[in-house]
């Protein structure tokens, strides 16, 4: 199946998430700063063999790919809301967006990052991933709106900013492509532009 595919090779299962950290499922679910599952599922199978056929019920949860190094930082006694700032206004600072790190981009950040959103919309998870995408969303944005005719120069940091949004954007599972920030700020305006997908 398409999606179990895409989950698999770009997630992380709670299992593998468990086993890496060392913990129970409880005590995960107790770890203060943990992300949520970005993908939880619910899976019905009917197997057929030589032996007959088999039916289970069974939850799946995903999670991040970066999140065992974030769960080992914070059972390592880091708290989770200063080490997500400090690292979120890391990255904006070396890529000239302090600007957004406002009090309230912060504080919503922190909140979509809890319940696990940037686990699917970003290739780690991470906080330094996300404040990238963010930062990059929002140049594309200004530039794209603008009414007057694009230099040379703005179209140089148009390629330059898919490209770095393009780095730290997944696929996104089948059913999520066509409404992703993929497909807006990536593919769209690729076609808009007429750029190719290696356009520095």
């Amino acid at each position: 199946m398409e999606l179990l595919d895409y989950l698999y090779a770009h997630g992380l299962s709670e299992p593998a998430l468990l086993a890496a950290l060392g913990l129970t499922r409880p005590q995960l679910l107790a770890l203060a700063g943990m992300p949520q599952p970005s993908y939880r599922l619910r899976i019905s199978l009917s197997c057929m063999s030589f032996f007959g056929t088999h039916a289970a019920a069974d939850r799946l949860a995903i999670y991040g790919r970066g999140y065992v190094g974030w769960g080992r930082a914070l059972l390592d006694g880091a708290n989770g809301l200063a080490l997500f700032t400090a690292r979120y206004r890391q990255r904006l600072a070396e890529i000239g967006g302090l600007a957004l790190a406002t009090p309230a981009q912060l504080a919503s950040e922190w909140t979509h990052f809890l319940d696990g959103t940037y686990g699917l919309c970003t290739r780690s998870g991470l906080p330094e991933e996300i404040a990238e995408k963010e930062w990059a969303i929002q140049r594309l944005r200004a530039l794209s709106a603008s009414e007057q005719a694009l230099t040379a120069d703005d179209m140089q940091e148009i390629r330059h900013w898919i490209a770095r949004l393009d780095a730290v954007s997944p696929a996104f599972a089948p059913h999520e492509r066509s409404r992703s920030s993929r497909a807006t700020w990536i593919d769209g305006l690729r076609a808009r532009y007429g750029l190719g997908s290696d356009a520095l």
